[in-house]
């Protein structure tokens, strides 16, 4: 009895890398799929997954169906325990993604486990892929209308490739230049800010504290001199000639200079 073979997602990686570097050293593979295969499976965190049964050679020929029904599956030649994306890359490349997701629903369902996030992107690698892998068969059974074949849909594969990848580069540059079209419309909304002179608020007032009066000696009221006093009477009559006694504090203004009386 056949033992069928069985890869774990590291082991089933490093098998599609080996599969690859065959197929570069036929020199027929653009340049653009050699550099998108191999981005790809240098991508670890792409290549995880839970292993599983997987037919290996799954296609509509290997399915029989009965009013809308899958009765019957053959086949089973290429049986394995790997990755279940190679099961779903016949269906990523029929290009009918209604059908291809209620396939997805329906199988994500029945596996009742954590749904594989990156499955249907490594099938879509996966189809790809086997154009590369048609080609060496091609090629290594000396068949040059295969090999031609192969050559064809390699080289109409990259084309389309590169043309995807302009469209996205002008919608991406689209799309921005919309959002700096947008951020500027909405400054231009803005309200203007206005600058008001303010007022000239008038003179500034300094307030100074008045000095407490020294203590007289005790009892000295009864014994001043009359001659002294007089003085004393006159010196504050001078004074207050200088001054005007507010009682609380003496205030002094002091008008700003204006630009004309600075200068």
């Amino acid at each position: 009895m056949r033992t069928s073979p069985s890869y774990s997602a590291n082991e089933f990686r490093q098998r599609k890398l080996n599969e690859l570097d065959q197929a570069a050293t036929t020199g027929k593979i653009p340049a653009t799929l050699l550099r998108r295969w191999e981005h790809a499976l240098e991508d670890v965190a792409l290549w995880r997954f839970n292993t599983s049964v997987v037919h290996g050679d799954l296609h509509e020929d290997n399915l029989m169906v009965q009013d809308d029904t899958v009765t019957a599956v053959t086949g089973w030649t290429d049986l394995r325990i790997g990755d279940p994306a190679d099961d779903f890359a016949w269906l990523v490349a029929s290009n009918e993604t209604s059908f291809v997701e209620a396939v997805l629903a329906h199988y994500t369902e029945a596996r009742r486990e954590t749904p594989d996030a990156h499955l249907l992107r490594r099938a879509a690698l996966l189809a790809e892929f086997a154009l590369a892998q048609y080609l060496v068969k091609a090629m290594a059974a000396g068949h040059q209308s295969m090999t031609a074949e192969a050559e064809s849909m390699l080289q109409s594969l990259a084309s389309d490739i590169e043309e995807q990848a302009r469209l996205d580069e002008e919608a991406e540059a689209a799309e921005k230049e919309i959002a700096e079209h947008q951020a500027a419309m909405a400054a231009a909304q803005q309200p203007a800010v206005s600058v008001v002179a303010i007022p000239d608020a008038g003179p500034t007032v300094s307030v100074a504290a008045i000095p407490a009066a020294e203590p007289t000696a005790e009892g000295s009221t009864d014994s001043t001199d009359p001659a002294a006093s007089a003085d004393s009477d006159r010196a504050g009559s001078d004074a207050s000639s200088d001054h005007d006694d507010t009682s609380t504090a003496a205030i002094s203004v002091v008008t700003p200079l204006h630009t004309a009386d600075r200068s």
